[in-house]
């Protein structure tokens, strides 16, 4: 049994819960979501399902996008989103608790499998599986232990390179060491981080900012004024306070 309404929300999250960890979240995501939609609802005439079919995915969506101009189809789409979301949750025998996340067609589900991932014109796929959660900063962070990465929701991809091997790589390394068993051996590597960080001893590229910018943050000695620059080598005239206390700070306190 559906125990609310989540599935009519097209975005969702629950931050109620700020850290999960070692328990599964399941990203599970509509196949062609738009075009399945439209397609069911019989919005495409033979010769657009035809060449719709025949054209790669960027085409396709693009020509999806010119056709949804029109609100009647917006609505069709949107009802759409709706009816797929409540029929995966009715199938699956997911209730409001296990979500975490919707992102339109896609829905973060907590230690729940679905098995049923193709009905009534419908297809979902398992997009990723993530070992533990964390909302810092108004920001969700996935990590998978398999993958080893950390996926980050609010920034665009091409910011987020500028962390990777940097401050996203050390945080990985911190959320091993939370699913793990060894507390003493995390306690210690936490403490030896904290002194590392603070006094600078760590690559520059950790004391990037890790938000929608992604600046390094300067403070003017004159006018005592931030300013924000793209690329440094100057590592003892930098702002490091940012990441310390949007993200190190509270996520210690959550796992200590």
């Amino acid at each position: 049994m559906i125990e609310d309404i989540l599935y009519k929300k097209h975005n969702f999250l629950d931050k109620t819960k700020k850290c999960i960890i070692g328990l599964p979240i399941r990203v599970y995501d509509m196949k062609s979501g738009g075009y399945s939609i439209l397609k069911k609802n019989k919005c495409f005439s033979k010769k657009e399902i035809e060449y719709l079919e025949s054209v790669s995915k960027f085409d396709r969506n693009y020509y999806i996008g010119n056709k949804i101009r029109d609100e009647k189809l917006t609505d069709v789409l949107m009802n759409g989103f709706i009816d797929a979301r409540k029929r995966f949750m009715y199938y699956n025998d997911i209730i409001d608790s296990d979500i975490l996340s919707i992102k339109k067609d896609a829905l973060f589900i907590i230690n729940r499998p679905a098995n049923k991932l193709v009905f009534d014109g419908y297809t979902f796929k398992i997009e990723n599986v993530y070992s533990s959660y964390f909302y810092l900063n108004s920001m969700e962070l996935y990590f998978s232990n398999q993958k080893n990465i950390i996926d980050l929701k609010g920034i665009n991809e091409e910011n987020l390179k500028k962390h990777k091997e940097f401050f996203l790589d050390d945080l990985c390394k911190i959320f091993n060491l939370t699913e793990g068993n060894d507390r003493l051996r995390r306690n210690q590597f936490i403490k030896d981080y904290r002194s590392l960080y603070l006094n600078r001893e760590l690559d520059i590229g950790c004391y990037r900012e890790l938000s929608i910018d992604s600046y390094f943050c300067y403070k003017d000695k004159i006018g005592n004024l931030n300013f924000y620059l793209d690329d440094t080598d100057d590592l003892y005239e930098i702002n490091i306070t940012y990441n310390y206390k949007n993200y190190l700070l509270p996520f210690f306190n959550m796992i200590l």
